[in-house]
């Protein structure tokens, strides 16, 4: 889940009752909450689920994953730059609740109060280093570890008390595009994860052994 500090440094922007250029709407499983080339009018706030972006290469047939964002997390904040139009495509994974604001009421709240601001700019701070940190994690980690990783981390949103956490309903391809492999070493490296007992299935969901995968993950291994 996001902390608890991360949600009050913006959250009081983004409270779930519609009122003038803010809505909030719950978001279907792979339902597009903005697509890439359209147009950036507002900032967006997750209040539950997760949010992919990605990114296509234009005439290539290519998609980059750029980030997964859940609780707590602002996204489509590119607008308040001087592009007009969104650079990547929001996704819902599950479903989502999303509070949508208009960039000028954004902006004139980060104008009008400078705690937001200074608050704002915390936050941007920790996204570019988290950003940092995944792109670290993608060139100097196997595959494996980046996906035992992704689980960990994302596994967190939900929990059983007493047998761990309920991964995301993410299928084998989206991990793959997450993790920057192959669905068929998806499905290996999840095979070996289950027979290890990192993973198992209860009722159709995937619950994952956390300090199974944490000791897992600190282990050194040669790439």
């Amino acid at each position: 889940m996001a902390s608890r500090s991360k949600q009050n440094i913006i959250s009081t922007l983004f409270p779930k009752t519609n009122g003038p250029g803010r809505r909030t709407e719950v978001y279907r499983d792979k339902e597009v909450i903005y697509s890439q080339d359209s147009q950036a009018d507002a900032v967006f706030y997750v209040h539950s689920g997760i949010v992919k972006i990605t990114m296509d290469s234009k005439g290539r047939r290519r998609k980059a994953m750029l980030a997964l964002l859940q609780e707590g997390d602002l996204f489509g904040e590119g607008c308040l730059g001087t592009g007009t139009r969104r650079n990547s495509t929001a996704t819902s994974i599950r479903q989502s609740s999303i509070t949508r604001l208009q960039k000028a009421n954004f902006r004139s709240k980060l104008d009008e109060d400078k705690v937001v601001a200074g608050n704002f700019i915390k936050y941007l701070i920790s996204r570019t280093e988290r950003f940092h940190a995944d792109l670290a994690d993608l060139f100097l980690n196997s595959s494996e570890k980046r996906l035992a990783r992704i689980l960990l981390m994302y596994g967190s949103l939900e929990k059983e008390p007493s047998s761990g956490s309920v991964a995301p309903g993410f299928d084998q391809t989206a991990l793959a595009e997450i993790v920057g492999t192959t669905r068929a070493r998806v499905s290996t490296f999840m095979n070996e994860f289950r027979r290890k007992g990192y993973v198992r299935y209860d009722r159709g969901e995937m619950v994952v052994d956390a300090g199974r995968l944490t000791s897992f993950l600190s282990r050194s291994t040669p790439e």
